[in-house]
């Protein structure tokens, strides 16, 4: 759950409408500059490959479907907790990571192997000296948070387990001489770090999670410019930045611009609510809440 305060209100955008943003945004990604999520291949690899891929980023979050069907809630309004309060609680985020990268893997291999590869790379980068910058997910583009000395042993074993696991996944693909291809370091490279910025675009679209140019805090749902990092572009190993700046009330402007059309409107569902007096009076209330869809444009 994404929860943002916005006046006396808290606007919520739960994983799944999340992850639909994210899904819309990668069926969207691709230009005669950015390549398309898949690989360059031959149409018809292209067109199953980029299928899988595109679904993985529609699905990446899947382990959460649980979570959000019967959320932790804040002992004072009895509202979902936010994504970062959750993500305090190592067990509990590694739990719905295992559940997520595997629930796919018999119909989707390579969009399993991707999501092993997003959550792996949330932490690998946070373990090491000198991490490789490609692998840093945009939403640590400003700072990246270090892992506490007492975390160190557990994210170490959680970061083997999704490496061994996208290893088995694409050891899979690699078995089969059509779908060899598919598990190419360079094809993986650029469809795992798409991964990581779609998921970005959708946390800033969703939240106010993302840090923004400026230092001071960001009040309410308002967009603020930022800076996409190490964005693949006509290759896996040709990398830009792409600037993000508002224009007007809910516009959005990128440049250089990735998607197919411009402009591109992108719908975003949240759930409004002031607080519950209790967790009977979530489960009774929560099906019924309020809910907006706040319409943004990206342009070129």
């Amino acid at each position: 759950m994404f929860r943002t305060q916005v006046g006396d209100e808290y606007w919520m955008v739960t994983h799944p409408d999340h992850m639909e943003v994210a899904g819309y945004l990668a069926a969207h990604w691709g230009n005669h500059e950015f390549m398309a999520m898949g690989a360059p291949f031959g149409d018809d690899d292209q067109s199953e490959l980029r299928l899988n891929a595109v679904r993985s980023v529609a699905i990446h979050d899947n382990g959460w479907w649980e979570w959000e069907a019967e959320p932790r809630l804040d002992p004072v309004r009895h509202l979902p907790v936010d994504l970062t309060d959750v993500m305090t609680d190592l067990p509990d985020a590694f739990g719905r990571w295992r559940i997520g990268a595997v629930r796919f893997e018999r119909s989707n291999p390579f969009g399993s192997a991707l999501i092993a590869h997003h959550a792996l790379n949330l932490y690998k980068p946070r373990l090491d000296d000198a991490p490789n910058e490609d692998d840093i997910h945009p939403l640590f583009w400003k700072h990246l948070p270090p892992v506490a000395d007492r975390d160190r042993a557990d994210v170490a074993e959680f970061v083997g387990e999704m490496s061994r696991l996208k290893a088995r996944l694409l050891g899979r693909l690699g078995e089969r001489s059509e779908t060899a291809h598919w598990a190419d370091s360079d094809n993986v490279a650029h469809n795992g770090r798409l991964i990581q910025v779609l998921d970005a675009i959708a946390i800033y679209l969703s939240s106010s999670l993302m840090p923004g140019m400026s230092d001071e805090p960001v009040e309410g749902f308002q967009k603020y410019a930022w800076n996409i990092l190490r964005v693949p572009r006509s290759s896996a190993s040709e990398r830009v930045t792409i600037k993000v700046h508002p224009v007007g009330e809910r516009g959005l402007r990128f440049d250089p611009y990735p998607f197919d059309i411009s402009p591109l409107p992108v719908l975003v569902s949240i759930r409004v609510s002031t607080g519950f007096g209790s967790r009977s009076d979530f489960n009774r209330r929560w099906p019924g809440i309020e809910r907006r869809t706040v319409r943004f444009e990206i342009v070129r």
